[in-house]
């Protein structure tokens, strides 16, 4: 670290240029403190083939040394080093170390490795500036020192000669003044003087309340609660917050919140911004490309893959995910359903993240290979393919209160964890597991673990924070808006812990009475909002293609969403409970079938709530009718028809007896069989295996093996005869056949008149009134 005493908490000031970069120095070096012990590094873009005359001009501008850099100095107090040519520099260990560089195209001496280094090396103790220049150089390095606790600071573009730079700097959102360079050194010595002044490490054990006042109005205005953060990490965001509004004490920090309500805005984003790079930890990623290819050893073509990458800022993660996956499927890359959730709660970095533009600086350590395979140069800035962007998914998301997505095979969150609590960490952890499928992986970063929640995870690399999801039993925890919040502050691991109530007990006995007994529930307002989940509710819920949206409506199964919106109409009209039909979907349940009720819940405030529970039921158990009965085929059995009968599971509305089950259909759906329980209004057509004659008898025919569709053209399929009177006849009529001669029918005397009546030849006596049919076969 700086060879400094800690407690004069010296700056290192970096001040980057290019192109029309002289001129700036030359306005911004007579303005710049020359006694608070600052120490000052330029490093101005030089051309590699000629002699740096920058030491000279620059000596005549300010009364401090001004001295030119070499490998191994020690930085002094109140002096001005210049970076020579065609060398890039760095600060390890207190030192200034100068790199020859690269042969790559990029400009020296680098403005964003220098950043970067004294971002790690100095951490809040430095000072940024980007002065005129083309290009992007420094933008990249502004976001490091701003993440890590540092002040930035940014030419206005109006003044400059060349805005590249200072613009590219200002678009990253890092960027804390805007000025022009002759003013910038009475702001730094503001800067330095207040935060001397702060004595924060005695505030903090002294003020828990005040601080959580602050968290309190923070959260009012942002919706981002921060009670469960690292407090020394949110002392040093406030302290520098204070430092930037020139005030000592967090009285007078409040009362500048109240007067500008647009600094909680300002405080929040402080404590929210991270640093990200593509594959940032090459050797852990390399270790992760592994586990992808194991990930894909169990997908086939046109499976799901489902990652969700949390805490995404500006998106060099979650495209660093895609490219795995891109070089792991290769030509088979469109034929599986990739699907990576990015999230983040800063909707500025979301913004970056969805353009996909990156700076060429940002891919500086990347494989040139690997940026001609995934990227589209534009100038000094690459465009991310629009194969890999299509598969990116980005979604303002907070971690503490929000649902999390489902059925995930990965989960990366690195450096994310590290600013929380444990008791929140420990939470976080379980919400992965619920999230993860069995078996599916979590990638955390180099400085996180699980040691909060072993029992959930195996550890399948230590060295990459590479773990696997256990498979047992899990429950989405309580997310942070349903708990009560914990007073901020100091000294809370000294509170006694309170003794059981007789009500804590009753909240025991409720809550296991609800994880037991009470089904899968899901708790939305007035406009399908989710405020909560009961149970495992994965089955039911999933996220559609495009733009996230976390509404039950967009999340709930396609085959659910009319029947969810009925139902919730029902109970905001009716405010009573609106319960559905029992439906039965193979693609969720083969075995059993599900029952969706809305119930109207009363709630504190204005808001209307609605709980929405998922009621699975057993499947009903088919009826499987004997073997004797559904292959019988006797064509006078009484029970045929009758078990047939039984067989069919629902009568439609006019108790047509034709259903599915049915082993024979019926030429005509009007027409039933006796033996059924419902009976039709038409009762004189009836079926052909029937052993009662209908009604109309002359349209019926005993032991008929056949009866055509059209039975008036059916004459022609019989063989009628009038002297075959002794021939058996195969239709059923209700008087037998006469036995006397042959000459006259039932031996009468009179003349026969024969009569056609459906499909036979009927004969009738002149002198007796009985019709006798007379067909041969």
């Amino acid at each position: 670290m700086y060879p400094f005493r800690s407690d004069e908490r010296p700056f290192i000031v970096g001040i980057g240029a290019s192109a029309g970069g002289l001129e700036a120095l030359s306005l911004l070096l007579p303005s710049l403190p020359k006694n608070l012990g600052l120490t000052y590094v330029v490093v101005q873009h030089l051309s590699p083939t000629y002699r740096s005359m920058m030491a000279q001009l620059l000596g005549r501008e300010t009364t401090m040394p001004v001295r030119d850099i070499e490998d191994g100095m020690l930085p002094e107090a109140n002096t001005v080093y210049i970076t020579p040519p065609n060398r890039n520099l760095t600060l390890l260990a207190g030192h200034f170390r100068l790199v020859e560089p690269t042969k790559e195209s990029m400009p020296k001496p680098s403005v964003n490795r220098f950043f970067a280094s004294l971002a790690e090396e100095v951490g809040e103790s430095t000072i940024g500036i980007i002065l005129s220049g083309t290009g992007s150089d420094g933008a990249a390095g502004i976001h490091a020192i701003k993440a890590a606790g540092g002040f930035t600071f940014s030419q206005d573009p109006e003044t400059a000669k060349y805005n590249g730079m200072p613009q590219s700097a200002i678009d990253t959102g890092s960027v804390d003044w805007i000025l022009p360079p002759e003013t910038m050194g009475a702001e730094i010595s503001l800067i330095v003087l207040n935060r001397g002044l702060i004595p924060v490490a005695t505030q903090a054990a002294s003020a828990p309340a005040t601080l959580k006042t602050l968290l309190g109005k923070v959260r009012s205005r942002t919706k981002v609660d921060f009670s469960q953060y690292k407090e020394p990490t949110l002392w040093r965001r406030i302290e520098r917050r204070m430092a930037a509004n020139h005030v000592s004490t967090l009285q007078d920090y409040l009362q500048v919140v109240d007067d500008t309500p647009v600094e909680l805005d300002r405080l929040c984003k402080d404590i929210l911004i991270s640093v990200t790079a593509f594959f940032r930890d090459s050797d852990a990623f390399a270790r992760l490309d592994k586990v992808v290819g194991d990930i894909l050893a169990n997908k086939q073509p046109g499976d799901d893959i489902r990652v969700w990458t949390a805490g995404c800022a500006t998106g060099e993660e979650a495209y660093s995910l895609a490219i795995l996956f891109s070089e792991r499927l290769g030509a088979s890359f469109d034929q599986y359903r990739l699907q990576i959730f990015a999230t983040d709660i800063d909707l500025d970095a979301m913004a970056l993240a969805r353009r996909g533009v990156f700076a060429a600086a940002s891919l500086a350590h990347m494989d040139r290979s690997r940026i001609r395979a995934h990227f589209t140069p534009h100038g000094d800035r690459y465009e991310i393919n629009k194969n890999l962007r299509d598969v990116v998914i980005f979604a303002r998301q907070d971690l503490v209160q929000d649902p999390p997505f489902l059925r995930l095979d990965l989960i990366s969150c690195r450096n994310v964890l590290i600013y929380f609590q444990s008791e929140l960490q420990a939470r976080l952890l379980s919400v992965f597991h619920y999230a993860l499928n069995p078996g599916a992986y979590l990638f955390l970063g180099k400085s996180e673990g699980i040691f909060q929640q072993e029992a959930l995870f195996g550890v399948v690399d230590k060295e990459g924070r590479l773990y696997r999801r256990h498979g047992v039993a899990a429950r989405l925890p309580l997310l942070r808006s349903e708990m009560a919040i914990p007073a901020a502050g100091l000294n809370q691991h000294l509170r006694p812990a309170k003794p059981t109530t007789p009500l804590g007990f009753e909240n025991i006995l409720l809550e296991a009475a609800g994880r037991y007994f009470i089904p899968t529930s899901i708790l939305i307002n007035g406009k399908f909002e989710i405020r909560h989940i009961h149970g495992d509710a994965s089955r039911l819920l999933n996220v559609s293609p495009g733009k996230p949206a976390f509404d039950l409506i967009s999340l709930i199964r396609r085959e659910l969403r009319t029947e969810v919106q009925v139902l919730m109409r029902q109970a905001q009209v009716k405010q009573t409970v609106a319960h559905g039909r029992p439906r039965h979907i193979k693609a969720l349940d083969p075995n059993r079938g599900v029952r969706l009720s809305v119930h109207p819940v009363l709630a504190p405030g204005n808001e209307t709530l609605f709980m929405v529970c998922i009621e699975w039921i057993p499947a009903r158990p088919a009826r499987i009718p004997s073997r004797t009965a559904t292959t019988s085929r006797t064509r006078n059995s009484k029970t045929n028809w009758q078990q047939r009968a039984n067989i069919c599971r629902r009568w439609s509305r006019n108790s047509r007896p034709r259903t599915r089950k049915c082993r024979r259909s019926m030429r005509r759906s009007r027409p039933r069989m006796r033996k059924c329980r419902h009976r039709t209004k038409n009762s004189r057509r009836r079926t052909r295996n029937c052993n009662r004659p209908t009604k109309s008898w002359r349209r019926s025919m005993r032991n008929c093996r056949s009866r055509p569709r059209k039975h008036r053209n059916s004459i022609s399929n019989w063989n009628v005869s009038r002297t075959a009177l002794t021939t058996p006849c195969w239709c059923l009529i209700r008087n037998p056949p006469c036995s006397a001669s042959t000459a006259q029918p039932h031996g009468c005397s009179g003349s026969a008149q024969r009569k056609l009546v459906g499909i036979c030849a009927i004969w009738r006596c002149r002198t007796c009134p009985i019709w006798s049919p007379i067909v041969s076969r």
